[in-house]
């Protein structure tokens, strides 16, 4: 039997961070749900902005 509510899965969330400067790929997780990686999102988009990196794109999936 399934314990999980309807909202819930067993999946991870994660982040997938592309820089154009450096021209790189980051891939930040496991999280739990997706405001969690929204929030874990921004704080390494300011890190990484204030590391020189520029033209960053971060999508939740």
């Amino acid at each position: 039997m399934n314990s999980l509510s309807p909202h819930q899965s067993t999946l991870s969330w994660w982040v997938e961070v592309y820089t154009s400067f450096p021209q790189k790929i980051y891939y930040l997780a496991p999280f739990n749900s997706r405001e969690e990686a929204k929030t874990s999102r921004g704080a390494h988009i300011e890190a990484l902005y204030n590391n020189e990196a520029r033209d960053i794109v971060a999508l939740i999936k």
